[in-house]
């Protein structure tokens, strides 16, 4: 068995992916990630990886048509170097918009480290951003929070804050707030959806929209 933690909720792929690209990530996750010999993978046939212009990487880390037991693998029990797990979680919807762990997932490993290693090595590889926030909750009751993914000029940054509420309902802030587009925006911020330039636009149009003045 193992530990297990559910993670809901998905993050936001700009812009979206190319078919090519999407039909490499779903099959990276559904692929064990082994330890391989260079010299002998980059010779192997690996069209779904050749065809997202991905390399081979080291110790083959962006292998996905490769057999897990010949074609240079040469260490089963260990992902290549670099990778935090022989298992990815994380998988793309059909659209090439959302990234997320899907539901039942059973023992996501490594599930923070995994995400990071994604967008520095394959997303930022594509030039894609992902952006927004997901929640986590372990076997553990007291085993929960938030995994927020945002930008700044040094690039992307993934946070987590443990033991965060849940990402607000839109039906129960509804009975909270009023004014729809101030709600709208209070979902977004709380999802990681919207940057700190975005977030004071949206809150002045809200306060504008409800001839409140902003000052």
């Amino acid at each position: 068995m193992g530990y297990h933690t559910d993670i809901d909720g998905v993050l936001k792929i700009e812009p979206a992916l190319t078919g090519r690209q999407l039909s490499y990530l779903r099959e990276f996750h559904d692929v064990r990630h082994v330890r391989r010999r260079v010299e002998i993978a980059v010779n192997r046939p690996d069209e779904v990886r050749m065809r997202a212009n991905l390399p081979i990487g080291v110790e083959g880390a962006y292998a996905v048509s490769l057999s897990e037991n010949s074609d240079g693998a040469f260490d089963y029990n260990n992902p290549p170097q670099g990778q935090p797990h022989v298992w990815c979680p994380w998988t793309v919807d059909l659209d090439g918009e959302s990234l997320f762990v899907p539901e039942g997932y059973e023992n996501p490993h490594e599930y923070v480290e995994w995400l990071r290693w994604l967008i520095g090595n394959v997303f930022a590889h594509w030039h894609r951003k992902v952006t927004g926030s997901v929640t986590y909750q372990g076997e553990e009751p007291d085993d929960f929070g938030r995994i927020t993914v945002t930008h700044d000029d040094q690039g992307p940054i993934v946070a987590v804050t443990a033991g965060t509420h849940e990402i607000p309902d839109e039906e129960a802030l509804a009975e909270e707030v009023d004014n729809a587009i101030l709600r709208d925006a209070l979902i977004q911020i709380a999802k990681g959806g919207l940057d700190a330039a975005e977030a004071v636009e949206t809150a002045r149009s809200a306060l504008s929209s409800a001839n409140v003045p902003w000052e």
